[in-house]
């Protein structure tokens, strides 16, 4: 799906790459999800906080498919085991700042407040945290949940996300 990815600087420090933004219908155990791959980076000249050049990398997915209630940002069910099992996929491999799963108001602002740059530490749906960064959710925000499973740490929003209580359960 990052088949072509390039790495290109703008003059201004800032990376972006929409990997010729092609969007790909992707079957997920019989939920077909309209998917497209989206990359950007940042550098020191961008955010000065930063001490290297930092890469996002994310698997957008069309709001219409995923969103069971767009007043309240509910995710459907089906949807929401899908996000999980792809967060812990990408856990595995990319563990620098954390998984997180957001809607594209929210898009990037929870790596941002790790980095110092904004104050909305909760703008996210849901996230698998390192285990040295938890103490940054401390204490807990009453509208997410927390859960320790197989050496990862899941935070979930309680009001968008509960595919939480499968892990409860496991």
């Amino acid at each position: 799906m990052f088949k072509g990815f390039q790495w290109k600087k703008e003059d201004n420090g800032f990376i972006y790459c929409g990997c010729n933004g092609e969007t790909r219908r992707i079957n997920f155990n019989g939920l077909k999800l309209n998917v497209r791959p989206y990359a950007m980076g940042w550098t020191p000249e961008v955010l000065p906080s930063l001490q290297e050049s930092w890469l996002e990398i994310c698997l957008l997915f069309e709001s219409d498919q995923i969103v069971l209630n767009y007043q309240d940002r509910v995710i459907k069910q089906e949807a929401q085991n899908v996000i999980l099992n792809l967060m812990s996929i990408f856990s595995c491999t990319f563990f620098e700042t954390g998984i997180f799963f957001t809607d594209e108001i929210m898009d990037g602002i929870p790596w941002e407040c790790l980095m110092g740059e904004r104050v909305d530490l909760w703008a996210f749906d849901a996230e698998i945290v390192r285990e040295d960064m938890e103490d940054i959710y401390s204490p807990m925000n009453c509208d997410f949940l927390k859960i320790k499973k197989d050496n990862k740490t899941y935070i979930f929003n309680k009001n968008t996300m509960n595919v939480w209580d499968k892990l409860i359960c496991l």
